[in-house]
């Protein structure tokens, strides 16, 4: 019911401005040159790239993601089965829950990198579940392997670093086979310094991403000011800030304020009005304004401006980073009406109705002015209204009316850190030794540490909230594991779960 109506009846690719970093790496890999991962990690190119190998119909990288968001559900399903089988219809449903958001839909149907994040964290937590059931190396080794892969298609994934750490923790504390610990320990590093590697012998940086600096500028760049600890040239840069203000509509009343007042709903609007106009369009996070013109040569003063500046204010950094979590964890309570944004991401896309490009072409009609598409939204509405239509249409509404009805509330935003609270509270009464509390434990701070890994650097929009918020259903559904006796736990066979069950 909540992709029915477009694959079926309107199938056309959406794009963003993110959308042409991901295609001129495509573009690279497919011409055989080395990309540069300076803007974008490779997990989501490398996905592009190899689905192009077998056809260059976009629809398709549509079709893959929408099954890999089903496939990766239902795997985290079965590793719930797995591991307590009473547990696995009220995973099943949370996970509908998730699966039939139309905001999960919307980015499921864009050529974006949130839906194979999304699904790369769901199968993260379902290795992880089958993992801890008995310590079998290789799902162990998988498990992390899975954790980096995150990190690889976004950076905002950098979170499971904590989570590897802890579940180092949880091995070790509990004496878990050496081969275990060793499978575990090996993967998650390896791959994190694969990639450092390589971007250090095409690039010169040693890092996951350098694109680090370039948030940072957008979170503080509101209050930017000259100082006598940066180089004259980049004071005098500073000097042009308040007329870049001014440009791109930044108000006296908006900065104004940014310095009075601590309310989310005030202040949201200004900090998303000017991140993106600040960083791009004003080029003071890209290195045009702050250095050579280079953005990796400018990074070091994109850096040094806005530690000086976190340093002379840390009340409004503070400020930032407070309304973007307020932000992140009010994102479940969003609601998305299909149709409508959809008929927003058409207006002025330059590939709607493309379903048969490669990315050489793509990236070149990106480039290029606004067309209208081929489909056209009003043409849309007058087709709804025919029979069959009309009633698979009418069937998504309902659903979209009753899913945001159950599910998008920020009542599950509160429901989860009281999950999160208790976990802990029980692992500690068992003295770290309780397998349920754990894995509910190291279940909830995921979304707790993508909230802060993001809202450091970066406005909290829906598109950095959604890929976690299976875990408010998720964590929930699987209270019970909080009552689960240790002993029980020991007790249970890989090939009998009734005692898992008792």
């Amino acid at each position: 019911m909540s992709r029915l109506p477009f694959f079926w009846y309107y199938p056309t690719v959406s794009v963003s401005q993110d959308t042409g970093g991901y295609l001129e790496l495509v573009k690279a890999l497919k011409e055989g040159h080395g990309p540069h991962f300076t803007f974008r990690t490779p997990g989501y190119p490398v996905f592009l790239w190899f689905v192009t190998l077998f056809t260059g119909r976009w629809i398709a990288v549509l079709y893959i993601q929408n099954l890999f968001s089903y496939a990766s559900s239902l795997f985290l399903v079965y590793s719930v089965y797995r591991f307590r089988r009473s547990l696995a219809l009220p995973a099943a449903l949370a996970m509908c829950g998730f699966l039939g958001s139309s905001q999960v839909v919307l980015y499921d149907i864009a050529l974006l990198s949130e839906s194979l994040y999304s699904s790369a964290i769901i199968v993260a937590v379902a290795l992880l579940f089958l993992a801890l059931r008995d310590s079998r190396p290789i799902l162990l080794s998988l498990a992390s392997a899975a954790m980096a892969f995150c990190i690889l298609v976004r950076p905002a994934g950098l979170y499971f670093g904590v989570i590897y750490a802890v579940v180092l923790a949880y091995l070790i504390w509990n004496r878990a086979p050496v081969r275990s610990i060793v499978a575990f320990l090996a993967p998650f590093p390896a791959i994190l310094l694969c990639l450092c590697g390589y971007n250090y012998a095409t690039i010169s940086s040693f890092v996951i991403s350098p694109f680090g600096e370039a948030n940072l500028a957008g979170a503080t760049a509101l209050f930017w000011e000259q100082d006598q600890r940066l180089p004259d040239s980049v004071n005098r840069e500073l000097g042009d800030l308040r007329d870049s203000y001014a440009r791109q509509d930044i108000t006296p009343e908006d900065l104004e304020a940014l310095r009075s007042s601590w309310d989310p709903d005030r202040l949201i609007p200004v900090y998303s009005k000017a991140f993106d106009r600040l960083v791009y369009s004003e080029g003071w996070g890209i290195g045009r304004r702050l250095g050579s013109g280079d953005y990796l040569l400018s990074r070091s003063a994109i850096r040094q401006v806005a530690f000086v500046a976190i340093r002379r204010h840390p009340d409004l950094y503070a400020k930032f980073v407070w309304v973007s979590m307020v932000e992140f964890f009010r994102g479940v309570g969003y609601k998305f009406d299909i149709e409508t944004s959809l008929a927003y991401r058409r207006r002025g896309n330059p590939l709607s109705g493309m379903t048969g490009t490669h990315p050489d072409e793509a990236a070149a009609r990106l480039s290029a002015a606004p067309t209208r598409g081929s489909t056209d939204a009003n043409s849309m509405a007058d087709r709804g209204n025919m029979g069959l239509e009309r009633v698979v249409k009418g069937l998504q509404r309902s659903w979209q009316h009753i899913h945001g009805a159950l599910f998008q509330t920020t009542a599950w935003a509160w429901a989860y850190f009281i999950m999160l609270f208790l976990s802990l509270i029980q692992l500690v009464r068992f003295h770290g030794r309780h397998a349920g509390a754990f894995l509910l434990l190291a279940l909830t701070l995921i979304p707790l540490g993508a909230c802060i890994v993001v809202c450091l650097v970066q406005n909290a929009t829906d598109r950095y909230s959604y890929p976690t918020q299976f875990i408010y259903y998720l964590s929930v559904a699987l209270m019970p594991l909080l009552w689960l006796q240790p002993s029980a736990e020991r007790q249970t066979a890989p090939n009998d779960d009734r005692l898992g069950d008792r």
